[in-house]
């Protein structure tokens, strides 16, 4: 085994020991990523968490007269829940963030109009349930009708919410008194006496202002559902069993709309109450749709990808390195290999830290600076030229300069990391095009050749 193998040997292994250690930092930052992604869920769960607006919808309970009591009253035998015939809803979502020590959550107002019309129940629909019960006839028990909201974080409410139908305002309870359907929500009696009874139909309104964080979903429950939310945060992550129909996104916000018809849920516009399996609710929540205020990349997302890198250019400065003790006869010690990829290691831990508290892209641009004056100065030193020094810090500032480029361009990393690879390797070509390996195994004690003493001296 010559010594030049034997060399290349070693500094692989030196940059296998670096990449552990590279390993490592990973490590910390997931460990800081966890614990940003605690405090999101601990913000989350004081502020509001993710919201569902599920609603309103129409109970209507009913009964059998073949069942009448000795009072002459009719005992309740099911409830019909009857889904609105159009749902409106617009919703305003104000973005703000909250911190906790180093880190910080999104989280948001949201301010609700709801808009339902309800039908009322037809003889036809009463006869597919006197067909479901296997009984001759029931009747509707006005008395206790209601309408209930689903809201799936009821601590985030602050004020009233009250239910405007025709001339009535009625101020809504705590529960939705539908936990089959509703688990989390609110609910409002209806008098006998709303005068839009007696149109055949009911127009509700509802304003609705709540926290949440992360997602606001809505569940399409009209047999025509509109929705249009809109808010200043710039990144929204578009979620759920419906894509909107139109968009529109710049630095200032988003504007997103949804028209949907019942045809694309797998579940009808009246339920019964006696026949509300898993697989109805199942049914229910997928077919929820929204938005998430999303955080394309966090800085703990970009250092994690930015440490997949870390290997490259470890071997690319060793690379950079071994042409210029073949061409110029320098040699390079094992240990000072190592030297120099120490602070390549230690970038990313800077990055990391410093951007907790001053931003990703100052962190990025002081940790670069510090380790490209660092490794400039010492290779000054190392290979006693200006011409090599100025070469290797040259270098790093466009490594670092094309991994700043990369990790920005999320959708053409891919791209750019190829194109990158290439450029590299064809680099690594041309530099040592004009190398004898079998020469260099003969020369790796002396000096080298004119050429390289002058290249040396320079």
């Amino acid at each position: 085994m010559g010594p030049l193998l034997l060399k290349l040997m070693i500094i692989g292994l030196v940059a296998l020991l670096l990449g552990v250690m590279l390993e490592q930092v990973a490590d910390l930052v997931h460990e800081r990523e966890a614990r940003y992604q605690d405090v999101n869920r601990e913000i989350g769960s004081l502020w509001g968490g993710d919201q569902t607006l599920e609603g309103p919808l129409l109970a209507i309970p009913y009964g059998r007269p073949a069942q009448v009591t000795g009072a002459g009253t009719i005992p309740q035998a099911g409830v019909l829940y009857f889904l609105p015939e159009q749902l409106e809803v617009k919703a305003g979502v104000e973005p703000q963030l909250r911190h906790r020590g180093l880190f910080q959550s999104v989280v948001y107002s949201l301010d609700t109009h709801l808009k339902a019309r309800f039908l009322l129940p037809t003889r036809a629909d009463l006869d597919a349930v006197v067909d479901d019960a296997g009984d001759d006839e029931i009747v509707l028990l006005w008395e206790s009708a209601f309408i209930a909201l689903g809201v799936s974080d009821m601590r985030s409410i602050g004020d009233l919410v009250e239910l405007q139908a025709g001339s009535e305002r009625l101020p809504f309870v705590p529960g939705s008194r539908v936990p089959d359907l509703l688990p989390s929500g609110m609910s409002v009696n209806l008098p006998v006496d709303v005068d839009v009874f007696n149109r055949g139909m009911l127009d509700v309104v509802i304003d609705l202002k709540l926290n949440g964080s992360g997602a606001v979903n809505v569940l399409p429950l009209g047999r025509q559902t509109r929705v249009e939310i809109e808010s200043t945060w710039p990144s929204p992550k578009f979620i759920g069993a419906y894509l909107p129909e139109s968009r529109e996104i710049d630095a200032g916000g988003f504007t997103a709309r949804w028209s949907l018809s019942y045809f694309g849920r797998d579940y009808g516009q009246v339920l019964h109450s006696e026949h509300l399996s898993d697989s109805v609710r199942s049914q229910l929540r997928a077919s929820a749709f929204g938005v998430e205020l999303y955080q394309p990349v966090t800085p703990y997302r970009k250092v994690e990808r930015a440490i997949k890198y870390g290997l490259l250019f470890v071997v690319f400065t060793f690379g950079l390195y071994f042409i210029i003790e073949l061409v110029t006869g320098r040699r390079i010690h094992p240990v000072q290999y190592a030297t120099v990829g120490v602070p390549l290691c230690l970038f990313y831990l800077m990055l990391v830290a410093f951007a907790e508290h001053i931003g990703f892209v100052p962190a990025y641009v002081l940790g670069a600076s510090s380790i490209i004056a660092l490794i400039g100065l010492y290779s000054l030193s190392v290979l006693r030229g200006l011409r090599k020094a100025l070469l290797i810090m040259l270098s790093l500032v466009g490594l670092y300069g094309y991994l700043y480029t990369l990790l920005e361009q999320e959708s053409y990393s891919l791209l750019w990391g190829s194109l990158g690879l290439l450029l590299l390797t064809a680099g690594f070509m041309y530099g040592t095009r004009n190398v004898d390996w079998y020469a260099s195994e003969t020369r790796s004690g002396d000096g080298g050749t004119a050429d390289q003493e002058e290249f040396n001296h320079a």
